[in-house]
């Protein structure tokens, strides 16, 4: 039987509380508390009762991982396989294979007991198989679930709509924008900001669109848990998350520290379990809507360098990136990227010579300097970056004052060293 489908037309936006709850999707601990799965006993697969279901359908016939395509509730009283355990068992690996959410099976109908085997294979899997009353119909769980499926998605794309407009910079009058608010139950007053989130899937789980889109709804999930008190709209498509915050009270802006802290709270949690390594950049606060646009293409720029710089998995705000929109301006051949004549960014003889040291040597000098640059002349902290013994980096410095003879206690020096190095960074093949 082909997945349930809701009936009727499209329901109002769910009311969300102040301070931009949303509404997130539908997974299976939160379904167990529907009236109609009351009762309802977790009989394997607990620690997957984060799994999504997107709908619901019956299995009563075999083969049925042909009808799949993942997310799925499956209602089932094993009838097709009643005669065969072996083939109990193996339904768990072939459904947890295609991605279903959860097994929901109505037993003691057909099957009096499941087998041991079976169940053990669920937990190892991590997917929930449930057991639904004797004397709960069908078409109640089918209709209740696929309601609530259905309210939270409008919800979603209610605010996915508005985050798309307001970046777009098509919502800019005061009164267009305070009655979509409205309906959405989001708190616009005050400063705004945006935010994007580029999502990298771990690098060992093949990965097609289907999968990167459920990754992606995932990702979204979190932020939007994350930044529901920070008065945050979320939006998800492709392998990208869009934020947009509003401080909520007139004249107050939006507390980048806040936003940052929210952010990198859910990015570590994320890469820490191995779900997703999430690359973050974070706008100017902009005062009005219409200036939105500028500080989404803001933190947009800010994931684009970020990750070009120094790979994905980074937060990055605009002061972190500052220095390299000017040097942008100089192409990778010294001269400006307009077509200009050439103005050359002339290396310092001493960083040239480094760099020809380390190529001809094979060694870590010009990363060792970098590191003891950012690190403010504390050795011991580079070191602990840089993986190395203090006196590595002792004796690393000593050669770089050898073979340059510079004197890094000027700060001249020290801010011109700096820039090219950071030049070099943009316009290096690794940057490429």
């Amino acid at each position: 039987m082909r997945p349930s489908r809701p009936n009727g037309g499209p329901a109002s936006p769910a009311r969300r509380r102040s301070g931009g709850t949303a509404v997130s999707r539908l997974t299976v601990a939160k379904a167990l508390t529907l009236p109609a799965l009351r009762g309802t006993r977790v009989l394997a697969g607990a620690n997957g009762l984060d799994r999504i279901i997107e709908c619901a359908t019956v299995m009563e016939v075999p083969n049925i991982t042909r009808w799949l395509r993942g997310n799925e509730l499956v209602i089932t009283s094993l009838y097709a396989l009643r005669e065969s355990p072996e083939e109990q068992v193996r339904l768990i690996a072939d459904l947890d294979q295609v991605g279903i959410a959860a097994l929901l099976i109505k037993p003691k109908v057909y099957v009096d007991r499941l087998p041991d085997r079976m169940l053990q294979e669920a937990d190892a899997r991590a997917m929930p198989v449930l057991e639904l009353p004797v004397e709960t119909p069908y078409i109640d769980v089918l209709n209740a679930v696929m309601a609530e499926v259905f309210r939270r998605s409008s919800v979603r794309r209610y605010e996915a709509d508005m985050v798309e407009d307001l970046l777009a910079g098509v919502i800019a009058d005061p009164a267009q924008l305070q009655a979509r608010a409205e309906e959405g139950g989001w708190n616009p007053p005050g400063r705004g900001g945006g935010a994007l989130i580029h999502i990298d899937p771990p690098q060992e789980r093949g990965v097609n669109g289907g999968v990167l889109s459920r990754l992606c709804d995932r990702v979204a999930d979190e932020v939007r848990a994350a930044v529901r008190g920070g008065n945050g709209l979320v939006a998800a498509s492709g392998s990208r998350v869009r934020v947009v915050l509003a401080s909520g009270r007139e004249g107050v802006p939006v507390p980048r520290s806040l936003a940052r802290s929210l952010l990198q709270s859910v990015q570590q949690d994320l890469a820490r379990r191995g779900v997703a390594t999430l690359s973050i950049g974070i706008g100017v606060p902009v005062d009005g809507y219409a200036a939105l646009p500028d500080s989404y293409r803001t933190a947009c720029r800010c994931v684009d360098l970020g990750r070009r710089l120094w790979g994905p998995g980074r937060l990055v705000m605009p002061d972190d990136v500052a220095i390299y929109h000017v040097l942008e301006a100089i192409g990778p051949g010294g001269g400006p990227v307009t077509g200009a004549a050439p103005t050359a960014l002339p290396l310092h003889p001493g960083l040239q010579r480094l760099l020809e040291y380390d190529a001809a040597n094979k060694a870590q000098l010009v990363p060792t300097l970098r590191c003891v640059l950012d690190e403010q002349g504390n050795l011991r902290r580079a070191a602990g970056r840089l993986f190395v013994h203090y006196k590595t980096v002792q004796y690393r410095m000593a050669r770089i004052r050898e073979l340059t003879g510079w004197d890094l206690s000027r700060p001249e020096l020290r801010l011109a060293i700096e820039v090219q190095l950071r030049w070099l960074d943009l316009h290096s093949d690794r940057a490429e």
